[in-house]
């Protein structure tokens, strides 16, 4: 119940911006497909070798082709990738924004028993690490899936047999990755307290850096004392 609730207070920051992402999807969609052109390009060139065909200019058309589609999916990568991070940039600073104003509404208890190492880490590290979901995941995830699905219906439309063994690398990919992220939560849950703890610590030791300093300056005083002139 509080993971849903999480939810619908985060998709109320994603809501005004939405636009962006669905552009940002619509053009990672672009680039993968202009990315798939220069393996057909390819392929046809080579049935044309087989074939005997002798005219250079049908080859150099095909080169150009997948040159000017591999371009396309470096720009529409790159206009994809500028999308997602302003609209999710946009999203951080008024999740930031709605953290600071939670914190003018709570309680003078909490704040002076939570260290402010650990608030910093909720206002900056963990609003920072919803950047990776919201400007990659949700674009390349998107466009990654969609294309593929599009060229194993294609697949099947061909051969069915073909298609069938294709995905066999679907299954064997999802082993190893379920062996790779075998002992993950354990280790990223331990480098999360670590990162915490450490976080905290070093903030509690900046805001005591004064006291440091006014007790060795008290002490500097104390102790070294100017010599006697000689006589």
């Amino acid at each position: 119940m509080q993971r849903q609730k999480d939810s619908v207070n985060l998709m109320t920051f994603i809501k005004p911006h939405q636009s962006g992402f669905l552009l940002s999807i619509i053009l990672a969609v672009i680039s993968v497909t202009s990315g798939i052109v220069p393996y057909f390009a390819v392929a046809r060139i080579v049935n044309l070798l087989i074939g005997g065909e002798t005219n250079y200019s049908t080859y150099l058309t095909w080169g150009i082709v997948a040159l000017i589609a591999y371009l396309m999916k470096s720009v529409f990568h790159g206009l994809s990738t500028r999308c997602s991070h302003e609209a999710t940039f946009h999203v951080l600073s008024e999740i930031r924004q709605a953290v600071a104003d939670k914190l003018t509404r709570v309680s003078m208890g909490y704040l002076t028993d939570t260290p402010s190492g650990r608030l910093k880490t909720t206002m900056v590290e963990r609003v920072e690490q919803m950047e990776v979901p919201l400007a990659h995941i949700i674009p390349e995830m998107t466009s990654n899936l969609l294309v593929p699905i599009a060229i194993i219906i294609y697949l099947f439309v061909l051969d069915w047999r073909m298609a069938l063994i294709s995905l066999i690398t679907i299954p064997i990919g999802m082993l190893c990755y379920m062996a790779q992220m075998k002992e993950y939560p354990k280790k990223y849950g331990a480098v999360v307290q670590a990162s915490k703890y450490m976080s905290a610590t070093t903030v509690e030791y900046i805001n005591g850096i004064e006291v440091i300093k006014a007790f060795n300056r008290k002490r500097s005083t104390t102790t070294h004392l100017p010599y006697p002139s000689k006589m």
